[in-house]
């Protein structure tokens, strides 16, 4: 039996050296993976997201799984420095940086022209992993996409 844990932000949270941040959630499902890697006969794997290839392949008995996305941090700086406000212009970018000139139109550009998955439907990722259960934290958009609900 193959199970199969998605907490995209864990990875700083798996290898320690690696910058980013996590909480309890992400360590939650790290030590519930190892865990079950430890005390069973399960194929154990862990979806995690980041820019760069994965430091180890394996993490004590969890085989680790990269989503590479190479713009997550760009989008995640971004996201946290817009500000909603009640007056024109509506958005503020707060700590506004010269990199900003850059990705701003680029992530634009590139949400108008990538159309969302749709919602009953897998990502491509994750219909190539085929575990017998995903184990999703948390409940996000992800998921819904990680595997086809069945047909109603």
């Amino acid at each position: 039996m193959h199970a199969c844990f998605v907490a995209l932000n864990a990875y700083p949270a798996i290898e320690p050296g690696v910058p980013g941040t996590f909480g309890g959630i992400e360590t939650r499902a790290w030590q519930f993976a190892r865990g079950l890697a430890e005390m069973s006969d399960l194929d154990v794997s862990f979806v995690v997201r980041h820019p760069a290839p994965l430091l180890r392949p394996e993490v004590d008995g969890v085989r680790l799984i990269l989503m590479r996305d190479r713009l997550y941090h760009v989008r995640d700086s971004l996201l946290s420095r817009l500000e909603r406000r009640s007056r024109f212009p509506g958005i503020v970018l707060r700590h506004p940086r010269v990199s900003d000139a850059l990705f701003l139109p680029l992530l634009a550009a590139r949400k108008a022209l990538i159309p969302p998955p749709s919602p009953p439907s897998p990502l491509p990722f994750f219909s190539t992993i085929e575990p017998d259960i995903f184990l999703t934290f948390p409940y996000q958009n992800n998921s819904r996409t990680a595997y086809p609900l069945p047909p109603p």
